[in-house]
C-alpha cells in the first residue's frame, strides 16, 4: 500500500476542511477588525479636532480675560484719580475759603498779639492751599494719561487761568474760591461721564 498517496490525500482533505471552516470565520474576523480599525481612525480624528478646538477656546478665553483685566485696571486707576482730583480741589477750597475773613480781622486787629496770631493762621491756610495746589498739578499730569479729553480740557483751562497774586487779599481769595467751585462742578460732571456713572432713576409708582 502506498502510504505516501494516502498521506497526501488525507492532508488535502484536512486542509480543505480547515479552509472550509476558517474562510467564513476569517472573513468575518477580518471585516470586524477592519471596522474597528476604521472606527479607531475616526475616533483619532475626532479627538484631534476636539483638542484643537479646546486649545483655541482656551487661547480666546485667555485673551478675553487679559483684555477685561486691562480694562478693569484702567477703570480703577481712572476712578482713583478722579477721587484724588476732587478731594484735592475740596482741600484747596477749604484752605482759601477762610482767607478773606482772616485778612479782614488782621486789618482791624488792635492788638499786636492778635495780629501776629492771625498772620500765623493766614500762613497756615496759604501753606495748605499751596500743598493741595501742588497735588492738583501732579494729578493733572496723570489725568492726561488716564482720563478723558473733556477732563483734560477742564483742568488745563483752570491752570491757564491761574496767575500769581501781587498780594494775598480778600479779593484774590474770593476769586480763587469762585474758580475752584466752577472747576469742582465741571470736573464732577466729566468724572460721571468718563467712568460711566449714570444718575439713579426713581422707580415708577405702583
Amino acid at each position: 500500500m502506498d502510504w505516501t498517496f494516502s498521506y497526501v490525500l488525507a492532508s488535502g482533505g484536512l486542509n480543505a476542511l480547515i479552509l472550509g471552516i476558517w474562510k467564513p470565520w476569517g472573513a468575518a474576523y477580518a471585516g470586524e477588525k477592519g471596522k474597528n480599525f476604521a472606527r479607531k481612525e475616526d475616533l483619532d480624528i475626532i479627538l484631534a479636532e476636539v483638542r484643537a478646538v479646546t486649545i483655541t477656546q482656551k487661547e480666546i478665553e485667555s485673551k478675553l480675560s487679559g483684555d477685561l483685566w486691562d480694562r478693569q485696571m484702567h477703570w480703577n486707576q481712572k476712578r482713583d484719580l478722579y477721587v484724588e482730583l476732587l478731594d484735592t480741589i475740596l482741600n484747596m477750597t477749604l484752605a482759601v475759603g477762610s482767607i478773606p475773613t482772616i485778612v479782614k480781622l488782621r486789618a482791624e486787629a488792635e492788638s499786636p498779639h492778635l495780629e501776629l496770631d492771625l498772620g500765623r493762621n493766614l500762613n497756615e491756610r496759604l501753606r495748605d492751599y499751596n500743598i493741595a495746589s501742588g497735588k492738583l498739578t501732579k494729578a493733572t499730569a496723570l489725568a492726561a494719561i488716564f482720563t478723558s479729553s473733556e477732563c483734560n480740557t477742564i483742568l488745563n483751562s483752570y491752570h491757564q487761568g491761574i496767575e500769581a497774586p501781587d498780594g494775598i487779599t480778600a479779593q484774590w481769595a474770593d476769586e480763587q474760591r469762585r474758580k475752584l467751585s466752577m472747576l469742582l462742578s465741571a470736573l464732577t460732571i466729566a468724572a460721571k461721564n468718563d467712568i460711566g456713572i449714570r444718575p439713579l432713576v426713581a422707580s415708577a409708582r405702583r
